[in-house]
Order: C-alpha cells, then structure tokens, then sequence
C-alpha cells in the first residue's frame, strides 16, 4: 500500500523531481569560508598587538577580544550552517515525496497482470477455443465455447496456475473425444505460454515485494524526516513544526525563516561581555551543534536508501529485459502480443530512471561542500 499523500506530496508532479538549489548552499558555504578568513585576519592583528603589550590587563584585554571575536564567527557561522540544514531536510522531504511517486509506479499491477495473464496471447486462446469448442459440442461443457465464456465463468483463469491446470485437463478431454487427433503443435503452443506465465508472474512477485519494501522504506525515512525537521525547527524557537513550515513557506517570502534566524542568533550576539579569556559556549549554540551533527547522521542514512534504490533500478531493468529474452528462449513466437505493454513498462522505467538521475546524481552535495556546512 501507498502512504496518504501530505500537503506537499499532493502537490507534486510524479513526472518531475525538483532540482537542489545548489547556488544557495554553496553561497552559504562561501559565507562560512570569508567567516573564517576574516575571523583569522581578526585573530592575527590582535596577535602583532599582543607582541607590544607589557601590562598583563592589557594582554587580558586582548585575549578576551580574541575569544569574543572567536564566538561572534563561530555564531555568524553556525547560522549559515543552519540555515542550510533546514534547506537541505526540507528539499529531501520533498524530493522523496516527488520521487516516491514516479517510483511506486514500477508496480505496474495491471502490465504484469496481462504478461502473466495466459489469455493474453493467441496461441493458448487458439488451443484452448479448439478444446472448448469440441467439449461443447458433446455436451460435455454447458455455454461455454471459448475462453471469453470461461473467463466468464471462471474468473481466475487469467491466473497462469488456474489455467494450467484447466487448460491441460480441458486439452486432454477434447483430444480423447475427438476422433481426429489433435496436433501436438497447438499442445506445445499452449504449454510454453503456460510456462512462460507461470515464470512471468513468479518473478514479478518477487520484484513487486522488494520494490514495496524501499517504496515503504522511503515512506517510513520521509515521516522521521518531517519528525526530525520539526525538532530541528524548534531549536531556534519556530514553533507548529513541519506542517506549520510548508504552510508559511507557501504563503511566505521564501526567505521567510531568515528573521526566525535573525531573532535567534541576533540574540546570542547581543552580549558577548560574558565571554572571557577560555572558551565560551552557551546551551543555545550547544543545542544548535547538536542538531547539526545530526544532520551528518541523516544525510548518510538518506544516501544509503539511494544505494538501494540505484541496485534496485538496475535490476529492475534486467528483469524486464530478461522477460523479453524469455518470450523468445520458451516460445518465440508472441513478442507482438506484448509489445505495446513491454513499451508501457520501458517508458515508465524511462521516467524513474530520469528522476533518479536528479535524485542521486544532480542532487548530491558535494563532499566539501559537506565537509564545511555539515562537518563530514
């Protein structure tokens, strides 16, 4: 089953994965970088200052102005990284939300269905009308002449184990009745699509279940996401958590938290003749580090979901590839038949393939970029 879509999930396009805004990080990160270069500017001119000075209060002084110019950078920068922690949760959020769509669509439950659906193709209609058709006529069958009757009657015909064993018994009865005997032709036609059927679905079983798994998986990843973005919202005091945020982003400016980040920091920088000649950290910029670290954590776990996902694709596109090698290895003889459904299942593919190209490649932070926002 599919999760419920959120406020924003109903929004997206399952065609269409939005791009990362990666000029706004690496803008940030730039902000990070001239922080710390001026900070180490700042540093070195109170240290030719400190060379000239002989009165021990004035090398306090210094050293005092030393570590408060050290936590007005570390505060101006744990703003930059934060802010870029709240970009980046947020768009995965949505990335998963928009690529989730695309990607649970590789089901393809009603593709798969006529693939293993025995009815599907000539050959075992062809066999299996001859059949009924002589069964009815010795009265063995009452209105049933061809397989529409029968899957009129029976409905779970179309299911490659129902029908093999209908089929075959059908086959046999209509061949002992019959005075003529039947060709061995049409008995191998029906067989190698039974077999192919039987085959088809058994496969697909196997990759619909792994697919639910990471589709559930990226379901289970975006709810802690939106979980964990609301705490790391309430750090600096944004309160009604992640609902709250998509609602005043939608009805905002979109540099509508730059004053919530404003208000927050802005405070810690209002006074800083508390710092003195040790270090200096508050349980505020403690508890905004602490959150940052965790972002390290989540971002790994994020990439590690995409590894699957990546394996899963490939083989994704092995399994149809091979399902179209099969027709041909076991019969030979109805790759027209599945055609247009094998062109559904490839242009589906074709758009999963596309977003997951946004998704792992466009859209992955580059390890400086990481190392200097996130601390990798």
């Amino acid at each position: 089953m599919v999760a419920a879509p959120d406020s924003e999930e109903a929004e997206a396009d399952g065609d269409k994965v939005d791009k990362l805004d990666k000029q706004d990080l690496d803008k940030l990160k730039e902000d990070v970088i001239a922080e710390n270069d001026k900070l180490a500017q700042r540093l070195a001119n109170l240290e030719n200052q400190l060379d000239t000075q002989q009165n021990a209060d004035d090398i306090i002084k210094m050293l005092k102005g030393a570590n408060q110019e050290r936590f007005k950078s570390n505060i101006n920068n744990l703003a930059n990284r934060y802010e870029a922690g709240e970009r980046v949760i947020h768009h995965i959020i949505k990335e998963i939300n928009q690529f989730n769509l695309s990607f649970s669509q590789l089901l393809l439950q009603h593709e798969f269905a006529s693939l293993s659906d025995p009815t599907t193709y000539t050959e075992f209609n062809n066999a299996m009308n001859n059949s009924l058709s002589i069964l009815e006529d010795r009265n063995m069958l009452k209105d049933i002449g061809n397989v529409d009757d029968l899957k009129e009657k029976i409905p779970m015909v179309a299911n490659p184990l129902v029908s093999t064993g209908i089929s075959v018994a059908f086959y046999a009865l209509a061949k002992y009745h019959k005075k003529s005997k039947e060709k061995m032709a049409a008995f191998d036609e029906l067989t190698c699509v039974l077999d192919y059927t039987n085959q088809e679905k058994t496969n697909y079983q196997l990759m619909a279940s792994n697919l639910i798994q990471l589709n559930n998986r990226l379901d289970a990843f975006r709810d802690a996401s939106k979980d964990f973005f609301s705490e790391y919202l309430q750090v600096i005091d944004y309160e009604g958590g992640y609902e709250k945020y998509v609602y005043d982003k939608k009805n905002s400016s979109d540099n509508f938290m730059h004053s919530q980040c404003d208000i927050f920091f802005g405070d810690m920088l209002a006074d800083v003749s508390n710092v003195g000649i040790t270090g200096y950290d508050t349980r505020k910029d403690d508890n905004v580090l602490f959150y940052l670290e965790q972002v390290k954590f989540y971002l790994n776990e994020y990439e590690l979901i995409l590894l699957e996902i990546n394996d899963f694709i490939k083989n994704y596109e092995k399994f149809v590839s091979s399902h179209q090698d099969m027709q041909t290895d076991i019969c030979g003889s109805f790759q027209t038949e599945t055609k247009e459904i094998f062109a559904r299942i490839e242009e589906n593919l074709e758009k999963v393939q596309h977003n997951f190209q946004i998704v792992y490649e466009e859209n992955r932070i580059d390890k400086n970029t990481k190392r200097i926002l996130f601390g990798f």
